[in-house]
């Protein structure tokens, strides 16, 4: 059973994250008093998508995901050198003639990987562990890289809450690793590893669950933005 509710959402992964993406829209245009209460639910669903996937990892993982020193060099790179530089070059190219979005995108290039996506590398199948490790990483060293390269690349002074960067990153990361850790040892002693191995694959689901909620409070807290701004779509569009 755990099985088939795996292969149904990974079977239905896109029509289920454009459910969400569309419903969110729908939600935020017909019920706007309403969509101000789901904004302190973001924290929760984000922990919803991310301890599933702490649940299957064990920390040791994460001592052998460290030393993969090439990977974790490239990624430096490409978060902090060449994205922020594509970034400025596409907004000089597509955007020069609306400052906003330029300036936006900049920031958007400069800004590297956060807690999300370690919920697609996990949904992907990919190498979690590293994708922890890199995004621990990336939020430390962005403190000082962000500021930076918005002042050299955008001309534009932005300021980094560190108290908020750093508390993301516990709340995000960190409480997540340690129950899901925990977890994962109670379920081994309790069921032994058989026991694990049967409940293992409804974690994915889970993760997913959080993921969509996720999108559908994003989609519904910037829906009046989206519809009032809708023309702006196609010019984000065609500098993507």
């Amino acid at each position: 059973q755990p099985n088939k509710v795996n292969q149904f959402v990974e079977k239905n992964m896109m029509y289920i994250i454009a459910s969400s993406i569309i419903l969110g829209v729908i939600f935020g245009l017909y019920f706007p008093a309403l969509t101000p209460a789901l904004k302190p639910w973001i924290p929760v669903t984000l922990f919803l998508m991310l301890y599933p996937m702490m649940v299957g990892i064990q920390v040791e993982q994460l001592t052998q995901a460290a030393k993969n020193s090439k990977t974790i060099l490239w990624s430096v790179l490409l978060n902090f050198i060449i994205s922020p530089l594509l970034g400025f070059a596409v907004a000089t190219v597509f955007l020069g003639h609306t400052p906003p979005f330029a300036v936006a995108l900049i920031l958007l290039a400069a800004t590297p990987c956060a807690g999300m996506v370690v919920g697609w590398t996990g949904m992907a199948k990919g190498n979690t562990p590293l994708a922890l490790v890199i995004v621990s990483l990336s939020l430390v060293l962005s403190i000082i890289t962000i500021p930076l390269t918005m002042r050299l690349l955008a001309g534009a002074l932005v300021t980094v809450d560190v108290y908020a960067l750093f508390k993301g990153t516990f709340l995000v990361i960190l409480i997540p690793l340690v129950l899901g850790d925990m977890t994962r040892r109670l379920i081994i002693r309790r069921a032994g590893q058989a026991g694990f191995m049967k409940i293992k694959p409804m974690l994915p689901p889970l993760s997913m669950l959080g993921m969509v909620a996720i999108l559908f409070i994003s989609l519904a807290l910037g829906a009046d933005k989206i519809i009032a701004q809708w023309h702006s779509i196609f010019i984000i569009l065609a500098a993507l």
